[in-house]
């Protein structure tokens, strides 16, 4: 082999060590996310603020800004959050609509491409972060009484919720049509049939009971925002319609579309928001690759099996709720219970579905690679080892060594996630009684307490249970009632 060929393979293994010693994602949010899982929002919001600025020009800024976004609007800061999530969906939104054509291309392009940890990558975002992006967007500007701002973002909402099948669609494509135009035949079949494999993965395929990648948390913050914003001329009949198709067994739901229909106005009205838990996560899962999943093209760059070779997949984890709900007493005979309107379980779960047969074509391809370029810089590792000459058998000892740690460095799952979301969102909806004072409890935790309602035609009190001996509630009216 070359000198220009050996130096080349040894620069490729010391890249790929380089990237083993790069700090993860999940590692550099801990300290904030420790205190926020604590109940410390305070903290939270101050310790994410500090990384978020520190990894600014970081691959994973997008993530860094959501986590902060999220702990900055639950500290109360609400301009604040705005501001970090506009940041966030202005990188965003460039990644995601480029995403198809980049995971192909970064699919199969050769030796280099692959000796680069997925987790230096930039972050793209899924579905769900897109959706609840522009949500809690529009929450923060409830939250500082700028409807016509919050109204704007329930539209983004729509728009990126009507754009996920067929976002995921086209990037399943690309990534297939990469692989086959390069000659890399990928039988994904024999992995999902394959035993160990679904042992591996167990809890990976169940029916997750949600069709699209619509969230009906974010479908209901639209209909409530064009039901309560005076005077803004937008019907939301049809999302009230859509979520009762969706949850026929909500009675809120139940009872607010009737009241659409019957011309009824929100005077009274009492919306809940029960925010409940931390959602889920990303950790790795290693496993090995069954004998017989790759074909082999001879007219082209020559894949082949290698018996020993494994994969780093990423492994979803479910999200932890708070409390099984909130109860909410508005006086003697107003008691009310959230139901659940939004799993984030379910439905990360599904598109974690929706996106592994790309994840896996794509780590699979790269195994094989990385294989071949391991056991070639082996092979001369070996042969310059027996060599003679102390230098040479210097470097190919650092070569032997750099193969088979490239290798390892390499395959490293992306377990990047949103976890400072909800693990699942509640609503509950009443008319208000006497009393301006509202008692709520966590059900199946040890938290509660206690909020005065403006007087106001419409109120709305957003709870957040980040655990389950944690409660922080916040009310804003919108309108004038009207005098009896």
């Amino acid at each position: 082999m070359s000198k220009i060929s050996v130096l080349s393979l040894a620069t490729m293994a010391t890249m790929a060590i380089g990237c083993s010693s790069v700090t993860s994602y999940n590692e550099q949010i801990f300290p904030a996310y420790e205190a926020y899982r604590d109940g410390d929002v305070s903290a939270a919001a101050d310790i994410s603020s500090a990384i978020y600025e520190e990894y600014y020009d970081d691959n994973s800024r997008v993530i860094f800004a959501l986590e902060n976004g999220t702990m900055l609007r639950d500290a109360g800061y609400y301009q604040q959050a705005f501001d970090v999530f506009e940041q966030a969906e202005a990188t965003l939104k460039i990644g995601y609509d480029q995403r198809s054509a980049l995971n192909a291309g970064a699919l199969t392009e050769g030796a280099a491409s692959v000796l680069v940890n997925q987790k230096t990558l930039a972050y793209t975002g899924t579905i769900y972060d897109r959706v609840l992006l522009n949500t809690y967007k529009a929450l923060a500007m409830l939250e500082l009484n700028q409807m016509d701002n919050a109204l704007v973002e329930a539209r983004r909402i729509d728009q990126a919720q009507q754009q996920a099948e067929k976002l995921f669609r086209e990037e399943y494509d690309a990534v297939e049509a990469e692989a086959e135009n390069k000659g890399y035949a990928v039988d994904l079949d024999k992995m999902y049939s394959n035993e160990d494999f679904v042992k591996q993965n167990r809890g990976l395929f169940k029916d997750t009971g949600v069709d699209d990648f619509q969230n009906p948390f974010a479908t209901f913050v639209i209909g409530m925002l064009r039901r309560i914003a005076p005077n803004n001329g937008e019907d939301p009949t049809f999302d009230f319609k859509w979520l009762k198709d969706r949850l026929p067994s909500n009675v809120y739901v139940k009872q607010e579309l009737e009241a659409i229909m019957n011309g009824e106005d929100v005077d009274g009205s009492v919306y809940v928001i029960f925010e409940n838990g931390r959602g889920p996560s990303l950790a790795e899962n290693r496993i090995t690759i069954p004998t017989g999943v790759f074909g082999y093209d001879s007219g082209r760059d020559g894949l082949r099996f290698f018996n020993e070779e494994y994969l780093a997949l990423p492994r979803f984890v479910p999200g932890r709720k708070a409390a099984n709900a909130l109860e909410v007493i508005a006086g003697p005979a107003n008691r009310s219970t959230t139901m659940m309107v939004a799993d984030m379980n379910r439905i990360a779960l599904h598109e974690f579905n929706a996106r592994y047969p790309g994840i896996l074509m794509r780590e699979m391809v790269s195994a094989a690679i990385k294989g071949i370029i391991s056991g070639v810089g082996q092979a001369v590792a070996a042969e310059m080892m027996s060599s003679d000459d102390d230098d040479i058998a210097i470097l190919g000892l650092v070569l032997g060594i750099g193969s088979v740690a490239a290798k390892s460095a390499i395959a490293q799952a992306d377990d990047r996630a949103w976890k400072s979301i909800a693990c699942n969102y509640q609503i509950a909806r009443f008319k208000r009684g006497e009393s301006n004072t509202l008692k709520l409890s966590l059900v199946g935790g040890n938290a509660n307490a206690t909020v005065e309602m403006p007087d106001a035609a419409a109120v709305v009190v957003i709870v957040r249970s980040i655990n389950s001996s944690h409660i922080n509630v916040r009310s804003y009216g919108f309108g004038t009632p009207t005098i009896n």
